[in-house]
């Protein structure tokens, strides 16, 4: 059964062919969670932390889901309105808003995407909005991210801002009900620019105050909906409710002071009419900034949201002397909003700065990576450069070896192994043949009649048939694993390349499936792959990566070759490209035991001929401790593992099955006497 991690590698696998045709890797290196840009702001590359096997499923859903949202990006989201976004200066509040439309585009694309989204819109509540609602100025940035995403259906965030629309500042009265329609509604990144703009105009204008007198209802030049009634304090301390609108105009005087507050209230008040010049803001002229005088010097209190300032009589006689539009409190059209008008929401810097989904996610991902590996003794940086290739094509690619000295160095081996080869093939053949005897089973109660059975009928036992017990199967595939490491330079390397072609020719020719790899580096991380500053940062954690060199595997024999001249070339190239370099075996091993897995033989084997102990700049110690760990998780898994070691006993550390050859000719011997154990 697959585990957490493997099941997220493996996703991150399809969706890297999903992205092939367009150009765009997917990267799983160090720390970071992230998405590379060209200049033209189209995505190259996603990357997304190297975690360990044993990371927490929290972690796992959290990348998986942004591996969701950013393809979600990818495939949705237009260039030319983020270029737009980009010239308006809107562009981080435009991401927060595509964000709910290419996310609803990739549920309904790929079956599994909504609850990894879920997933990972929990782990930002946990990790980001949650933290960070102590700090107020981050906690409205936060909550209009969580706010958007509720208005845009998404269930994690609609069940936590239903106990946290307090917090938002009367965030969700601004916002009118026909924009979080349109908002669930986007088809396209160009919607999601239009819902863009005026979201910044709803949360960067002030929002208009409460008005006094004739109501809330803007004229024909407003844009604010209607506001419901709600109490005001009058000069004499009671209350009454401010009274919608009667016309656009505005002519109807607000209600007489003291009267009653209800609909009908301008009926019993018209006869005490105020003064023309009084008609709009109640005596404004008299009225100071704060709004604490009122006429006569009595205090009015203000309403909610500040003062209730209206035009000024020098305007005019009439209140709709600016246009007639009969708004009684607040700017006119291009004016300024009073003293009295609520603060935005955010500041149009603020909203410049606003911090976007991705790069709170990517962070608070880091930051979880970090703590998923702080117990690791083992660090992987990443396996995006491992090579893991047929060996012909290090050939071409190098182009030192001439054919005719591979010719003449196999001949040379097969010279040496050819006396042994038939010897170990009649072992092997022996080991077989005494698997796959059949023989046959008396003293049956049914199958065939034994006629040497027969005398037991006289006492009553009907025992008297047999049965046929075909030989166990051969059901066998073996790994070859070659050290080429520096360290096997000179007679070693020759030793293990002649063990390894020899113990092939056998296999190929009792057709036992087999593969043969070898196994060193290829240099550092490159500059560019961001290696050292991943590695600074877990060195301020007194911790540092496995390795810090690439892994190099040539397959020398792929399972489903058969050992033509041109793969005993193979072997012979070895020694002579010049790739002697590091060993990470721990590593190496877990590459051979991924192919390994893939075949339907029922028993399988690796054999590692190596000169014993791992070694590559890195982690010295770990690296160490990391081969004994793989080494028994493959053992416990069933892949038996077998250490074959070339010139020296330094595998006895590491591989409880292990044998030791100083020489060609010791292996007929040595190493049939493991496989023999295995095989058995």
């Amino acid at each position: 059964m697959l585990t957490r991690v493997q099941i997220l590698r493996e996703a991150i696998t399809r969706v890297v062919e999903i992205l092939a045709s367009r150009k765009i890797k997917v990267i799983q290196r160090g720390l970071i969670a992230k998405v590379e840009y060209n200049n033209a702001g189209v995505p190259i590359a996603v990357y997304v932390p190297y975690v360990p096997d044993d990371a927490s499923e929290e972690l796992c859903d959290a990348i998986q889901g942004f591996v969701d949202h950013e393809i979600g990006h990818v495939l949705d989201s237009d260039p030319a309105a983020l270029k737009k976004a980009r010239a308006l200066n809107v562009q981080a509040l435009h991401n927060i808003v595509e964000d709910v439309y290419v996310e609803a585009a990739q549920e309904k694309r790929f079956r599994g995407a909504a609850y990894n989204l879920d997933r990972t819109r929990q782990f930002f509540i946990n990790k980001v909005v949650i933290p960070g609602m102590a700090d107020p100025e981050r906690r409205k940035q936060l909550l209009l991210n969580c706010a958007l995403r509720a208005w845009g259906g998404q269930l994690p965030m609609i069940n936590f801002m239903a106990d946290k629309w307090g917090f938002t500042d009367g965030l969700n009265e601004r916002v009118p009900e026909e924009f979080k329609s349109r908002l669930r509604s986007m088809r396209s990144s160009h919607d999601a620019l239009a819902l863009t703009l005026e979201l910044k105009k709803i949360l960067t204008e002030p929002e208009a105050p409460e008005e006094k007198g004739d109501g809330a209802e803007k004229g024909s030049s407003g844009s604010k909906t209607e506001k419901k009634e709600r109490p005001t304090k009058s000069s004499k301390g009671g209350e009454e409710k401010e009274k919608p609108k009667e016309s656009a105009g505005g002519d109807e005087p607000p209600p007489k002071e003291g009267k009653a507050d209800g609909p009908g209230a301008d009926e019993e008040a018209r006869p005490e009419e105020k003064p023309d010049d009084e008609q709009n803001g109640e005596g404004a002229d008299d009225v100071g900034p704060d709004g604490t005088e009122g006429e006569g010097g009595e205090e009015v209190d203000s309403p909610p949201g500040g003062s209730s300032g209206g035009n000024s009589s020098d305007d005019g006689e009439d209140g709709d002397a600016d246009g007639g539009d009969g708004e009684k409190s607040g700017a006119g059209e291009g004016g300024e909003s009073d003293a009295g008008a609520a603060e935005p929401y955010l500041s149009d810097d603020d909203l410049a700065k606003v911090e976007s989904f991705d790069d709170a996610l990517s962070d608070a991902i880091r930051k979880d990576t970090l703590e998923s590996i702080a117990h690791q003794d083992y660090l992987i940086f990443s396996r995006d450069f491992d090579r893991v290739v047929p060996m012909e094509q290090l050939i071409a690619e190098r182009g030192r070896v001439e054919s005719s000295k591979l010719r003449e160095y196999v001949s040379q081996i097969e010279d040496e192994y050819r006396p042994m080869v038939g010897a170990m093939q009649k072992d092997i053949e022996r080991i077989l043949a005494s698997r796959s005897l059949s023989s046959w089973e008396a003293g049956r109660r049914s199958g065939r009649l034994n006629g040497a059975s027969l005398h037991r009928l006289a006492v009553g036992d009907d025992r008297v048939f047999r049965r046929r017990i075909d030989g166990i199967k051969m059901e066998t595939a073996l790994t070859i694993l070659v050290d080429a490491s520096g360290s096997m330079s000179g007679s070693r390397i020759h030793v293990a390349t002649s063990s390894a072609l020899a113990l092939s020719d056998t296999l190929d020719r009792l057709k036992i499936p087999h593969e043969v790899i070898a196994f060193t580096t290829a240099g550092y991380f490159p500059s560019s792959s961001g290696f050292a500053e991943s590695s600074r940062e877990l060195s301020a954690m007194g911790k540092k990566y496995g390795r810090s060199e690439t892994i190099l595997m040539p397959i020398l024999k792929s399972f489903n070759d058969r050992l033509t001249d041109a793969k005993r070339d193979n072997f012979a190239a070895l020694p002579m490209l010049g790739i002697l370099n590091q060993n990470p075996d721990g590593e190496c091993l877990i590459y051979a035991a991924e192919r390994l897995r893939q075949r339907p033989e029922r028993r399988k084997v690796m054999l590692t001929l190596s000169d014993g102990e791992p070694c590559c700049p890195g982690d010295y110690v770990a690296q160490h401790f990391h081969l004994k760990h793989v080494v028994e998780k493959l053992n416990s898994e069933g892949i038996e593992t077998v250490g074959i070691g070339i010139q020296t006993d330094a595998v006895a550390g590491f591989y409880s099955k292990h044998v030791v050859i100083d020489k060609l000719s010791d292996l007929p011997t040595a190493v049939m006497r493991q496989l023999a154990n295995v095989l058995l």
